[in-house]
C-alpha cells in the first residue's frame, strides 16, 4: 500500500514537471514568433563640410525581410564619419512625431544629398529635419555644424515651426533666419532671430496677433512685437488693427505689418 501511495506521488510530480516544461516551451515558441528581426543599414557615402560620411539605420522590420519590399521603422539614426566610423550626429527620435516606417529600399537614398542649410550663417552646412502636420504647421529639427568637435548638435534655440515647404526661411542679406506658425481663429506668429557672422544669436524678434472680446464689440483685433536679447525682452509694441472679416485678410494684414515694421 505504501508503495502504491509513493508510486502516485511520483506520478503527479512527473506530470506536473512534464506540464511546467511543455507550457515553457510554447512560451518560448511564442517569445521567437514575436520577436521583430532588427538590422543595420546604411546610406551611400557624402560629402558635407569636408567630412566624408554616411548614415547608418538601425530599422526593425514590420513585415518578413524575404518579402519583395520589406517595411521597415527606423529606431536608431546616426551620422558617422567614413574615415573612422566616429559618430557625427546622434539624431533623436524622441523630439519628432514621425513614424519613420518606410520602404526598406528607399533607406539608402534618404538624406545622402543635404541641402545648402547655414541656418546660423557661420559658413558651415546645418541639418533640419521636418515634421509635416495636417494643419500645414511644421517643426524644424535643427542641428547645427561645431567645426571643433566636427559633429552636429541639436540646437533647441534655432528650432522651430514653419509653414513653408522646405522649412525654416533663410535671409541671407540681414542673415535672419524666419519661423512661421498658425493658429485657430486666425492666430499668427512669425520669427526673425538675427546672426553675426560668428553664427551667435544676436537678437530674436517676435510677431504675433490676438482678439480680445469687449463688450462694445465682438471683438479687437491686436497685434504684437517683442524684440529680445538672451531671452530678455527690451523693445514691445501693441497695435490695434481694423476687425477683418476672414482669416485670409486677417493674414494679409498681419503679414503686411510684419514686412513693413522696420519701414516705418
Amino acid at each position: 500500500m505504501k508503495k502504491f501511495i509513493f508510486y502516485i506521488i511520483v506520478f503527479s510530480v512527473f506530470v506536473s514537471c512534464n506540464s511546467e516544461k511543455n507550457t515553457q516551451t510554447q512560451q518560448s515558441k511564442l517569445t521567437k514568433t514575436n520577436v521583430q528581426q532588427t538590422k543595420i543599414i546604411t546610406s551611400n557615402v557624402f560629402t558635407i563640410n569636408s567630412m566624408e560620411c554616411y548614415w547608418e539605420y538601425e530599422v526593425l522590420y514590420n513585415t518578413s525581410e524575404r518579402s519583395k519590399n520589406p517595411k521597415v521603422t527606423i529606431i536608431k539614426k546616426r551620422l558617422k564619419s567614413a574615415k573612422n566610423e566616429n559618430v557625427c550626429l546622434d539624431f533623436d527620435l524622441n523630439l519628432s512625431d514621425s513614424d519613420y516606417t518606410l520602404p526598406e529600399t528607399k533607406l539608402s537614398y534618404l538624406d545622402t544629398e543635404p541641402n545648402i542649410f547655414d541656418v546660423n550663417f557661420d559658413g558651415y552646412i546645418d541639418f533640419q529635419f521636418i515634421d509635416r502636420y495636417t494643419s500645414g504647421n511644421s517643426l524644424c529639427m535643427v542641428y547645427l555644424f561645431n567645426p571643433t568637435k566636427q559633429c552636429f548638435i541639436y540646437s533647441e534655440s534655432c528650432s522651430g515651426p514653419s509653414l513653408e515647404n522646405n522649412g525654416i526661411v533663410l535671409d541671407d542679406e540681414r542673415k535672419r533666419a524666419v519661423y512661421t506658425s498658425k493658429g485657430g481663429g486666425g492666430i499668427y506668429f512669425t520669427s526673425h532671430i538675427y546672426f553675426n557672422t560668428a553664427g551667435n544669436i544676436l537678437y530674436k524678434e517676435d510677431f504675433w496677433n490676438e482678439s480680445y472680446d469687449n463688450q462694445k464689440t465682438d471683438s479687437i483685433p491686436f497685434i504684437f512685437y517683442y524684440k529680445s536679447v538672451n531671452d530678455s525682452i527690451i523693445t514691445e509694441t501693441i497695435k490695434q488693427i481694423s476687425s477683418t472679416s476672414s482669416l485670409e485678410s486677417i493674414h494679409k494684414t498681419f503679414n503686411h505689418w510684419v514686412n513693413t515694421y522696420h519701414n516705418k
